[in-house]
C-alpha cells in the first residue's frame, strides 16, 4: 500500500469511527491491509507505537499479519500525521 493510500484511508476510518464507533474492516483477505489500517487507527488513537498497536489489534484477529514493509511505511507515515 502506497503511503498516501494509507494516509487517506486512515483518514477515512477515523471519519468514520466519530460517527460510528463500531467499525468492521476488511480488505479481500483480512489479513494484511485492513489489519494495516485498525493498526494506524488504534495507533492514533490510544498514542501508542506501532508495534504496541499491532499486538493489541491482535488480540481480537489473531491471524492480522499486516507485510512489515507496510507497517515501516505506517511508523513513518504517524510521525508526519
Amino acid at each position: 500500500m502506497k503511503p498516501e493510500q494509507l494516509a487517506k484511508a486512515l483518514l477515512q476510518a477515523e471519519t468514520v469511527i466519530e460517527s460510528q464507533p463500531a467499525t468492521y474492516l476488511h480488505c479481500f483477505a483480512g489479513r494484511e491491509r485492513s489489519p494495516l489500517v485498525a493498526v494506524g487507527l488504534v495507533a492514533r488513537l490510544k498514542g501508542v507505537d506501532v508495534l504496541t498497536a499491532l499486538e493489541r489489534v491482535r488480540l481480537c484477529h489473531p491471524s492480522a499479519s499486516p507485510i512489515f514493509s507496510d507497517l515501516d511505511k505506517l511508523e513513518q507515515l504517524l510521525k508526519t500525521m
